[in-house]
């Protein structure tokens, strides 16, 4: 068994391009005698019948009916876990199908071959196997199955070239074809006919409407001589289900009207597809193994016109290369059958995008010495307001005379020099290259660009300026608050000291006395930096909170009166509240805090008077929203927002609008820390603080709370408290420890 499976190795390690079908029937020997069976093959899924891979012989003639492979295929395409499976094959069907075990007796072995490239090819072994496969049998085939799938796509890759070779000598001759037709119906059958060699598929029906896109006025369908004896043809010949068909072309041709897409059925039959069928259109569509479907606008002046279908008995994935290769025949095809003659320049045209990614966003051009356009295709062109070819003839130095760099770069290519730029144009970011083109004698005979829409990638670099922007901001409010609550800690330990003597000297001292004075303006002044202190450790988020439930609605509205006076007379508060409840876990003192902090920032703003709005509601936070925010979570989140009409700000105010002490009232009228200590408060409880604001159009300040949910939870009531203070009551010492010896 290890030498016919080193013979196997051998023969699929071949190089790609030396590798043929007498390859694989090679191949398929070492199998059938590792085996023991009578006849192993390869099959595979084609148009419109299986077909094995170096037979001579008609597939009506295999030694499985057509119908028989379709069913194992099937079979093994519905449950992608197995790999190999036993058949018992009765009158030429497969039945009974098995995942392949040691000692399952079966007639025929199948197998799938794995990778992208051969999912349609199937490995045939016919026994029979009374008794069964032996586990080292079984073995063998698992070790085949990739050395198998090699080898068949080494002949798919040469296939796929030799295709490709015969697609592009055939649209160089489509446009001739055509134009030899004398009828509408002979250039239908020939664009059939051709639409059908090129792209490989054997089954090719074009279907042109009216304008109401209601009726088919006109049809055509192409099938290979190679089978035109079979069951299939013959049905199709004879025009069966043309009805139907006609009716469901008319329908898949609206859809595309308005989607501006080709209509793509990757498997007709599969449980989730949604194609329209009736008993009698699944019926045709089994019996001529169909199974992928993609069908492609006819457009003409942006006006879809008829629809070109593509049948294949073969799954296909209509991937990019391939859909836009099918898009460009019938982009072709839509030419062809309103009798449009192709501009002579437009065919050099052609010859040249060839090379390019027609998917690409990117407009490619050419001009002559005197500046006309004589090239202008490309996807992007669409961006420009431009449709391919439409700018032919026209003057570069007329269309951008307002783009002055376009124009330079252009001019200095005139004169021979290749060069680039960038330039925005109707909101695009582009970067265009330019080479001069020059004749025999060396001399300028025009210029060839190639601008490539770059709006996404600006974009992108913006985006990602501004995250790490934000990212510095926050690493630097970050140390900031290290340092300022580091400080904070130090001065409040002297504080502690200041105020504990001098409240000792203060005791002791007679009311009235001039001494009794001074301590007590001390005493004011300690408390005051005390004041300070706590507020930077709320910046630093060092300070000792008691997070809780709270109901904000009711905590905003409890304060709505102490804010009237807070902000004086001649400004003016208004305020809505969710209906729902919004509940955040947060020191209920802190959050008040930051209420009046953000009131009190609102009222200096508008030194004439104004108006101040608070609202709340439940906003919910999503992935892109936290993506571009540092330190967001996403989730629910109940939103205060506090607006003012007042004098508004500059974004370089805004930049250092949370730094503590920055501030931009007079001297002696702040301190800095009312928005530092709000957004440390906020931070502290997981949450967001934003600001908008223009000069002039006043501020909205937005806090974000991580949404707590109303759990039930609620804070100790007075009895609980006094009843837990008694509990702590009685007499115990205290172990004070300080690291300074002066305090």
């Amino acid at each position: 068994m290890l030498n016919l499976l080193a013979k196997l190795s051998h023969i699929a390690m071949a190089p790609s391009g030396n590798v043929s079908e007498e390859d694989i029937l090679r191949a398929c020997d070492i199998v059938r005698d590792a085996l023991g069976a009578e006849e192993a093959y390869l099959v595979r899924a084609g148009d419109p019948h299986f077909i094995k891979l170096g037979s001579t012989q008609h597939p009506t003639d295999y030694e499985i009916k057509q119908k028989g492979y379709w069913l194992a295929w099937k079979e093994l395409a519905a449950d992608p876990r197995i790999e190999v499976a036993g058949f018992q094959v009765r009158d030429r069907l497969a039945f009974d199908g098995f995942a392949l075990a040691a000692g399952l007796p079966a007639t025929h072995v199948v197998s799938s071959l794995p990778g992208d490239e051969s999912n349609s090819e199937l490995l045939v072994a016919r026994g029979p196997w009374p008794g069964g496969l032996t586990e080292a049998q079984i073995q063998f085939l698992s070790a085949a199955r990739p050395m198998l799938a090699r080898l068949a796509t080494c002949v798919l890759d040469t296939n796929r070239r030799d295709r490709q070779r015969e697609q592009f000598r055939t649209l160089a001759d489509l446009s001739a074809a055509f134009s030899q037709a004398e009828t509408k119906e002979g250039v239908l059958a020939s664009v059939a006919t051709a639409l059908a060699q090129t792209s490989g598929f054997d089954w090719v029906s074009i279907y042109v409407v009216d304008e109401s896109l209601q009726i088919v006025i006109d049809h055509a369908r192409n099938v290979m001589n190679r089978y035109s004896a079979t069951d299939t043809a013959l049905m199709s010949q004879a025009g069966e289900m043309s009805g139907q068909a006609k009716k469901h072309a008319a329908a898949t041709i609206r859809q595309m009207a308005v989607d501006k897409a080709p209509v793509i059925y990757r498997d007709i039959f599969a449980p989730d597809s949604t194609i329209d069928m009736d008993d009698v259109a699944h019926a045709y569509f089994q019996r001529a193994h169909i199974i992928s479907i993609g069908t492609f606008p006819i457009v003409f002046r942006g006006l879809v016109m008829g629809s070109v279908t593509f049948h294949s008995s073969r799954r296909h994935e209509f991937d990019e290369e391939e859909t836009q290769f099918l898009a460009n025949l019938v982009s072709r095809a839509c030419v062809i059958v309103e009798g449009l003659r192709l501009h002579r320049e437009l065919r050099t045209a052609e010859e040249r995008l060839r090379t390019v990614a027609a998917n690409a966003p990117i407009v490619l051009w050419s001009i002559s010495p005197e500046g006309l356009f004589t090239l202008s295709e490309g996807r992007g062109l669409s961006n420009l307001g431009f449709a391919p070819g439409e700018v032919i003839g026209q003057s570069v130095f007329d269309l951008y005379a307002d783009q002055p760099e376009v124009i330079a770069g252009i001019s200095r290519a005139l004169d021979g020099e290749e060069n680039s730029w960038p330039s925005l144009i109707d909101g695009y970011w582009w970067e265009s290259q330019v080479t001069p083109l020059r004749d025999e004698a060396g001399r300028v005979s025009g210029v060839i660009g190639v601008s490539i829409d770059v709006t996404q990638r600006r974009r992108n670099e913006d985006a990602l300026r501004a995250m790490q922007h934000q990212l510095l901001q926050a690493q630097k409010l970050e140390s900031i608050g290290q340092l300022a609550g580091g400080i904070a800690h130090d001065f409040n330990n002297l504080l502690t000291a200041i105020l504990g003597f001098g409240q000792l000297v203060a005791d002791q001292l007679e009311d009235g006395s001039p001494l009794a004075d001074d301590m007590r303006e001390v005493l004011n002044a300690a408390q005051r930096a005390a004041t300070l202190t706590r507020q930077l450790l709320g910046f630093a988020r060092r300070q000792i909170v008691l997070p809780r439930e709270v109901d904000l609605n009711q905590s905003i509205q409890g304060m709505e009166q102490m804010l009237r006076r807070l902000i004086g007379e001649d400004v003016g508060l208004s305020s809505s509240y969710d209906e729902e409840s919004l509940v955040a876990l947060i020191d209920p003192g802190q959050f008040e805090q930051i209420i009046m902090n953000l009131a009190v920032n609102a009222r200096d703003a508008m030194l004439h008077g104004g108006e101040i709005t608070i609202q709340t509601r439940r906003v919910s936070l999503d992935e892109t929203f936290a993506a571009a925010h540092e330190e967001v979570v996403a989730g629910e989140y109940a939103l205060i927002e506090m607006t003012d009409n007042g004098t508004g700000m500059t974004a370089d105010v805004i930049e250092h609008i949370f730094e503590p002490f920055f501030t931009t009232k007079e001297v002696g009228k702040g301190t800095g820390l009312g928005l530092a200590t709000s957004y440390g408060i906020v931070k502290q409880a997981m949450g967001h603080i934003t600001v908008r604001s223009e000069p002039g159009l006043g501020t909205t300040f937005s806090v974000y709370l991580p949404s707590h949910g109303d759990t039930g939870i609620r804070p100790p009531t007075m009895e609980v408290a006094s009843e837990l203070a008694g509990r702590l009551s009685g007499l115990g010492a205290v172990l004070l420890v300080e690291d300074q010896q002066s305090a």
